[in-house]
């Protein structure tokens, strides 16, 4: 991803002209660039423009920012293949064993129509996000990392230092198989329930979205 514009969700004017633009992702915000009184209507203009022809059509990605509660989280992602070209600007964890690994504890060989989802947690402080479970995402299970391969036998994230060849300590979580279409992902602290982050990224086929969520907590 080489640009990214930025389009309030209250703004359903703006919304064609920035799909005919160059950038090649548009992040809608539905939280601080809107007045409080006009979050609903943005969220229902949003919700219906990404339901859109022109919008299924493109080859833009697409971001949808929401805020958990009490907080403003900050997150990014880029969508890099996972079959022809194992790279991305998250952590090294696209390699062969782990492509592997995801398969065999899935039950199931990695579908390349679908995609795959990583997800970095970083605290309010920009350190390693720790003890955060995320939602299901229909029947797929997350899976988390506490070395340098993903198991599903974890249930909340843990620290590594074996996903960058820095060994930079991260908290990575993840999905696999998931269908191309927008997918909401939601964090929470068990012991509480809290949620500390919610955000809708869009899964495309055969591809890795990696997200850097900075959580609320």
């Amino acid at each position: 991803m080489r640009s990214k514009l930025f389009v309030p969700g209250s703004r359903p004017e703006l919304f064609a002209k920035a799909l005919a633009g160059a950038a090649d992702s548009i992040s809608f915000d539905v939280e601080d660039s809107v007045p409080e009184n006009s979050k609903a209507y943005a969220r229902e203009q949003v919700a219906e423009f990404l339901r859109s022809r022109a919008v299924k059509d493109s080859a833009k990605s697409f971001i949808v920012r929401i805020n958990a509660p009490g907080y403003v989280p900050s997150m990014s992602y880029d969508n890099r293949p996972y079959v022809e070209d194992q790279t991305t600007n998250g952590p090294t964890i696209l390699q062969p064993p782990v492509l592997n690994a995801l398969a065999v504890n899935n039950g199931r060989t990695l579908d390349p129509m679908d995609g795959l989802a990583f997800i970095e947690v970083r605290d309010c402080n920009d350190e390693p996000g720790d003890g955060v479970r995320f939602d299901p995402i229909g029947m797929e299970t997350p899976f988390y990392f506490d070395g340098a391969l993903p198991s599903r036998n974890l249930e909340l994230t843990a620290i590594s230092t074996q996903l960058a060849a820095n060994s930079q300590p991260r908290a990575v979580s993840g999905f696999s198989n998931l269908a191309p279409t927008f997918t909401t992902f939601r964090g929470v602290l068990p012991e509480t329930g809290d949620v500390v982050g919610t955000f809708t990224a869009q899964i495309r086929s055969g591809q890795i979205t990696y997200v850097r969520l900075r959580a609320g907590y």
